[in-house]
């Protein structure tokens, strides 16, 4: 049996709650509190995953992967753990609080046509010093419920996926140290997407930002498909320091059939993606939460009929 807010919707959530909804979800929660826009959705709580991960015989895989850090008996182990890992099914009381909870966000966002993002929020991540984000599996445009359930175990999976146990290895974090909420949000189908990072990643230089920036859905960019816009802002003055206009033909949308990829219209093509304005918009939002959160950020936001929604924010961890 599981306890009682084993689902939570995310502005529910508290700044303890990082063992239990991880960092993610309890970053989004403060950019909530904080006022800043934000999809609505709920996270399921790191607990479900301990449930999934203490049953035999996953939990012996974990194990043998703690052991060794012999790179072909690695492999091995993380490629059979997937294997045995896929036949778990839900338990039934987890499958009704997670369909409730889609309910009462359906009620809250008045449905969307888009569906909604499953992304992770595993609780090693998202700290200072150390990021487990872009390991696991995010699902996008996701509609039915049972759909939704899939995902939800498409995303635990992912965190032990000989990829993700090779990135925990390099970094001395033992796989049975990871704990995976999932978060489930309305899905936003965005107009520009982007990553802005309150400090100059490149050169260090916190007196910087750095905005990328593409058309359509931001998956392309986190992904490094594309060559997106790039912008170097002056913190103080709010000033575009340097341009690069990006090179791309194509651009993801979100539709009722999930994402796809279509053409980028001719009258974009070579033109900046965001205009001083959106860029200066951008930058004092961004101020406002590295403020907050009391650190520089590395922000993923989207603009969908001209209004800025805040994805996520995490500290940046190579400065």
């Amino acid at each position: 049996m599981f306890r009682e807010k084993t689902v939570s919707f995310l502005e529910d959530i508290r700044l303890d709650d990082i063992q239990r909804f991880g960092g993610k979800a309890v970053n989004t929660s403060r950019l909530l509190q904080g006022g800043f826009k934000v999809p609505s959705g709920f996270s399921i709580s790191a607990e479900c995953f301990d449930e999934f991960t203490q049953g035999s015989p996953v939990r012996a895989y974990i194990e043998r992967l703690d052991r060794t850090d012999d790179l072909e008996e690695m492999l091995q182990a993380a490629i059979e753990l997937e294997q045995v890992a896929s036949d778990y099914e839900l338990p039934p009381d987890l499958e009704k609080q997670i369909l409730d909870a889609v309910s009462l966000l359906e009620r809250r966002v008045g449905g969307t046509v888009s569906g909604y993002a499953v992304r992770s929020s595993a609780t090693v991540e998202d700290g200072s010093s150390f990021s487990f984000a872009g390991q696991a599996e995010t699902h996008l445009c996701v509609r039915d419920h049972e759909a939704i359930l899939q995902s939800v175990k498409s995303v635990w999976l992912s965190a032990l996926t000989p990829r993700a146990v090779l990135y925990l290895k390099s970094k001395g974090v033992p796989p049975s140290q990871v704990r995976m909420s999932v978060i489930v949000q309305q899905m936003i189908p965005a107009d520009i997407s982007g990553v802005l990072f309150t400090a100059n990643v490149v050169t260090g230089e916190r007196k910087q930002a750095l905005v990328e920036a593409i058309h359509g859905l931001g998956e392309p960019l986190v992904g490094g498909k594309v060559t997106p816009d790039t912008y170097i802002l002056d913190k103080e003055t709010l000033d575009i320091v340097e341009e690069r206009i990006g090179k791309t033909d194509t651009m993801l949308i979100a539709g009722e059939h999930g994402s796809s990829e279509v053409p980028l219209p001719d009258s974009l093509r070579g033109e900046p993606v965001l205009d001083h304005a959106r860029l200066r918009l951008l930058l004092d939002t961004g101020l406002k939460i590295e403020e907050m959160m009391g650190y520089p950020q590395d922000i993923e936001w989207c603009i969908h009929e001209n209004r800025l929604v805040i994805l996520q924010s995490r500290p940046i961890t190579t400065l």
